[in-house]
């Protein structure tokens, strides 16, 4: 298991007041989702966080407006189709919590952020089940894994298309809305920060094995990993500096 008892105690986490920029921006009246917040605000980067209440914001907008993805090609999940929308505030703005160095466990930054989402909730008993921390879990861990993450539930499905969407991919959300949502949330150097922040994470590991726990073959990290190993050997920066493979 990921690191995560620096937020094991709830004071930590509930006693600082939200930016009042990002106040109006989720629900604030519930305790579980401020701690959330000032989890993430204490531990991401400006880019990464705005990046995750970007997200928060069309996985919300996704569930208001009953979207059903229709035309794309992934029938129903299987699990769980009633979410609740604090949860789905957890899942969206820790989703990326593991490229923190705090949450800098011996596993891909996925788990090790879904790891630190679920030891904050269960200080929260009263606001979330042992199944929705379940499929918050599930959510955080899935949501780099095309195929997976749109099937599994219907909240992995809202955080997976809304981290889609946050990245160009798509066009579930109107170009205009995107363009509004990104004024009061700018995007900065997101996909570098974020890319070059899982690479570093790998590539600092001691020996082979451990680098190997911490980009698997064939995920997400190890797919960053290997683009920018390629690049410095060809003595070549990507466009803006931002990973090939992101």
């Amino acid at each position: 298991m990921c690191p995560s008892g620096s937020f094991s105690l709830k004071d930590e986490v509930t006693e600082r007041i939200p930016n009042p920029a990002h106040h109006h921006l989720f629900p604030a009246s519930s305790p579980l989702c401020v701690a959330a917040y000032n989890l993430a605000a204490s531990n991401l980067p400006p880019e990464i966080l705005n990046h995750s209440l970007r997200v928060f914001l069309y996985a919300k907008h996704f569930y208001e407006s009953h979207e059903t993805f229709a035309g794309l090609p992934y029938p129903a999940p299987v699990a769980s189709p009633v979410v609740n929308i604090s949860q789905v505030f957890v899942a969206s703005i820790l989703h990326d919590l593991g490229v923190s160095e705090t949450i800098n466990g011996p596993q891909r930054f996925e788990v090790c952020g879904a790891d630190a989402a679920v030891s904050l909730m269960e200080n929260f008993p009263d606001e979330s089940t042992h199944a929705e921390r379940h499929d918050v879990w599930t959510s955080i861990s899935a949501h780099t894994s095309p195929g997976i993450a749109e099937r599994y539930s219907t909240m992995s499905r809202l955080v997976r298309f809304a981290v889609l969407t946050d990245f160009g991919r798509g066009d579930l959300v109107a170009k205009e809305r995107k363009m509004e949502v990104e004024k009061d949330l700018p995007r900065g150097e997101v996909e570098k920060i974020l890319g070059d922040a899982v690479v570093v994470q790998a590539l600092n590991k001691d020996g082979e094995s451990a680098q190997g726990l911490k980009a698997p073959k064939v995920s997400w990290p190890w797919s960053l990993v290997r683009s920018h190993q390629e690049s410095m050997e060809a003595g070549v920066t990507p466009p803006g500096g931002v990973n090939r493979a992101f």
